[in-house]
């Protein structure tokens, strides 16, 4: 009886391995590969056609990258030179900087004075006096002095001076100066007197 089973078994085996002899008649070996020139049937060109991408996260080509709507991380943004700041910025809004330096925040030229002859105007970091249609007189050294008296603070370390003109335009008639104790005048210069009305500016750096 065993001895029957057996033949029976293989039998069986030999049945078996017949029909998967069969079914991989004409079949490849796995892995197995094909010289270039063998493959029959193929382009002789290969032109790239006309195509599009979505963005990352877009749902169609051309759509908003929902990926990139903003940094992954984010950048800062440093100013240097006459003015510092710098400001966190990941792409997701606006940002502000806030700046230091260029000798402090930023000034907008201040009127310390005008009374429709003399003007003073402090500009940040450098002040002007402008005098115009001012009679002096013609005598020797004449000369008007303005009411306006520069703030201690404001005021020049020495002496500053310059030249003015009268009203025919003789820029050696006279001059505009500015003293260390904030007074500010103009006058005749020398012995050449004149009676025309003078027009000048003087320009000064606090402190200096």
């Amino acid at each position: 009886m065993a001895a029957a089973r057996r033949a029976m078994s293989e039998e069986s085996g030999r049945e078996l391995a017949a029909q998967v002899k069969a079914a991989a008649a004409g079949k490849a070996d796995i892995g197995h590969s094909h010289p270039w020139a063998d493959v029959a049937g193929k382009p002789s060109t290969f032109p790239p056609q006309p195509h599009t991408h979505p963005y990352a996260g877009a749902s169609s080509a051309g759509g908003a990258a929902t990926s990139a709507l903003k940094l992954s991380t984010a950048r800062t943004i440093t100013l240097t030179g006459a003015v510092s700041g710098s400001a966190s910025f990941d792409g997701s809004r606006n940002v502000t900087i806030a700046t230091t330096g260029g000798g402090g925040s930023a000034q907008q030229p201040k009127m310390l004075y005008d009374n429709g002859f003399w003007r003073v105007i402090d500009h940040g970091g450098t002040l002007s006096c402008t005098a115009r249609n001012i009679k002096t007189g013609s005598g020797s050294w004449d000369a008007i002095e303005c009411r306006y008296t520069v703030p201690a603070e404001l005021r020049p370390a020495v002496e500053v001076i310059a030249a003015c003109a009268t009203q025919s335009g003789d820029s050696g008639a006279g001059f505009i100066r500015v003293k260390p104790d904030g007074k500010i005048s103009m006058g005749q210069l020398g012995n050449a007197g004149t009676a025309e009305p003078r027009f000048g500016q003087v320009i000064w750096v606090p402190g200096m």
